[in-house]
């Protein structure tokens, strides 16, 4: 996340010398894991022979990871910070990329507007839209620099949930100044790609980002208490801190989009660009820029594909039965969720920090069964799950919910029967595994014998919502 203000030239400690302290501890300056970037890395092959972009590269970590999973690719990365470039040019030596890779000072938007000598194989910019002014005129920016079929990682903000006073002010931003992620990749078609995957940072991954971020500077208070610059570095340690603990936390989320450069016309966005950008801007490269972003709804496009299912919560007659007596037998009893976040089957959101909710038995092919005459016999299986103690709003639609979305799953397909089909494992990190919960659910309902489908998290094996295949 970058700091500027307009002084940093009259003080010795700049905000430029402050952020390269927050970033001295980072692998990323995004919230990004070893894992995610493997499986990101992967959803951008092939890359035999690949000439990469990276745009905002900063020091340029994920762009020699790249090379170094692929021996024949090479690399440009553009930035504007010598001294993260200095530090990029280092690892890469020490690496023995050197001869694979190019970093230069210079301008993100100058390099894309220019050219590159040629049409790319892969570009990456992660959490610099600020540069260009918003989503739409990146990603605008980026696509002729990319060969027809050629990938864009794409790195970008969006509202898991609507934001609060405190969370806006914590980034310095508008509740207007991000989309939600569905609309990010609505407004990604609409500029000329395909989306090949999509990848959400979870809750370690911020928490280790930023408390690595803060972590940087504190580590340098402990080691020079008496600098005079002392004071300055621990107001931003702690505006930070607050920003994130008592504002965005879980509310901001970062998605990693892997499109792809579209041959077919696209489908006119959803999403207008109305001209502005948030104040902190995140990501893989130190760009910046004082314009700002916002999003407005336009006229809903109908031309969008249908899935062949769709995602569906506990409905309203279950709920109401579970509040009273759950699938055990048992008379439930709500606890307080005083950290929040817990996933919530009957609206598939997160619960609220201090927020009641309501641990019930279910046994989810029960209900289905009786409506259909299936008899699933042993496959009828009964688990733990959280709902609101009352009535709530349900879910905001019938795709795969971005709340509860979730790093690892298991898509679990039955037989009109109730038996159990075949699983797919939802894994980004893992090179066997279906890359998100829509391509598992794809391949599934590809198959004519496939009912219905469990969504579960893998390490505890909870039900956490189901898919239905979609009437007519």
């Amino acid at each position: 996340m970058e700091i500027t203000r307009g002084d940093c030239e009259r003080d010795p400690m700049t905000d430029i010398a402050i952020t390269a302290l927050a970033h001295r501890d980072l692998d990323f300056n995004s919230p990004l894991s070893d894992v995610r970037a493997v499986g990101l890395i992967h959803s951008l092959r092939p890359l035999a022979g690949a000439r990469i972009l990276d745009l905002g590269c900063g020091w340029a970590e994920l762009l020699l990871r790249l090379l170094e999973a692929e021996p024949t690719a090479t690399g440009v990365g553009v930035d504007t910070h010598e001294a993260a470039l200095e530090r990029g040019r280092a690892n890469a030596a020490a690496r023995g990329l050197s001869d694979r890779v190019r970093l230069e000072a210079a301008d993100a938007v100058a390099t894309a507007a220019n050219g590159t000598g040629g049409p790319v194989d892969v570009v990456t910019a992660i959490g610099v839209t600020h540069a260009w002014g918003g989503a739409r005129h990146t990603l605008e920016a980026v696509r002729p620099l990319l060969r027809p079929g050629g990938r864009f990682l794409f790195g970008e903000g969006f509202w898991e949930r609507p934001p609060t006073a405190r969370a806006s002010a914590g980034l310095k931003a508008r509740p207007e100044d991000f989309l939600s992620l569905s609309e990010l990749v609505d407004l990604a078609i609409g500029c000329g790609y395909r989306p090949l995957a999509v990848s959400v940072a979870n809750a370690d991954e911020w928490d280790s980002f930023e408390s690595r971020w803060c972590g940087g500077l504190e580590r340098w208070l402990l080691e020079h208490p008496a600098d005079p610059a002392a004071g300055k570095v621990r107001a931003v340690a702690d505006e930070h801190r607050d920003g994130w603990l008592g504002g965005y936390r879980g509310v901001l989320g970062f998605a990693y989009l892997t499109l792809a450069a579209s041959t077919a016309p696209s489908a006119p966005s959803r999403w207008v660009h109305r001209g502005s950008t948030s104040g902190r801007a995140l990501g893989a490269g130190n760009e910046a820029s004082d314009s700002r972003r916002s999003w407005t709804a336009d006229a809903p496009d109908d031309g969008g594909m249908e899935t062949a299912y769709e995602i569906r919560a506990i409905g309203p007659e279950a709920l109401e039965q579970l509040r009273v007596r759950d699938d055990a037998g048992r008379v439930p009893r709500p606890v307080r969720d005083d950290e929040g976040g817990s996933p919530l089957r009957c609206c598939l959101k997160r619960s609220l920090p201090g927020e009641a909710i309501l641990p019930v038995a279910y046994a989810p092919l029960r209900r289905w069964a009786a409506a259909t005459g299936a008899d699933p016999g042993p496959y009828e299986e009964v688990g733990p799950v959280f709902i609101h103690p009352g009535p709530c709003s349900g879910p905001d639609g019938d795709g795969v919910p971005e709340q509860i979305r979730g790093e690892r799953r298991v898509c679990r397909a039955y037989t009109a029967d109730g038996r159990i089909k075949e699983g797919v494992l939802v894994d980004p990190g893992h090179p066997e595994a279906a890359g998100s919960i829509e391509e598992a659910l794809a391949e599934l309902f590809a198959s004519p014998d496939t009912a219905l489908a469990h969504v579960r998290a893998v390490e505890f094996g909870c039900f956490t919502y189901e898919a239905r295949r979609r009437e007519g």
